[in-house]
């Protein structure tokens, strides 16, 4: 007999799978104020207490990250080391993610818990074009 996975497993699987169409038929299952609380549910068992938003951001996928980022009210909220889905991205050296980030507001002068800001991030993952777009954004 089969397990009953909960929607943020569900949740979980399609973005890990990078599976757009699953996503939104989950995201069409949930109110507005659902998915606001799934953008910030921590994903289970990872040593890093990641959240949902932080996995998406890792996935190098633009169109995934902005199914949520439609829902999503916090992108400033951090993982269990203290980086935003913004510092994921830069970490990730996502280009693409980091400017759908920078569009929809995240902030560029936030700082990482160890004192670092973004350009000092992106400085120490040796990314001159990830730094050159920091600053001009």
């Amino acid at each position: 007999m089969g397990s009953i996975l909960s929607k943020e497993q569900l949740m979980i699987k399609a973005i890990e799978h990078q599976d757009i169409n699953a996503m939104k038929i989950l995201i069409n299952d949930l109110t507005r104020e659902q998915m606001n609380m799934m953008c910030k549910y921590i994903v289970p068992r990872n040593e890093y207490q990641y959240t949902i938003l932080h996995l998406a951001t890792w996935q190098n996928n633009p169109q995934l990250l902005n199914l949520l980022l439609d829902y999503a009210d916090d992108l400033e909220i951090r993982d269990g080391f203290g980086w935003t889905p913004l510092m994921t991205a830069i970490n990730r050296d996502s280009k693409e993610n980091v400017k759908v980030l920078l569009n929809r507001g995240a902030k560029i002068n936030c700082d990482f818990v160890q004192g670092m800001d973004l350009i000092a991030i992106a400085m120490a993952f040796h990314d001159t074009g990830m730094n050159i777009y920091i600053y001009i954004f």
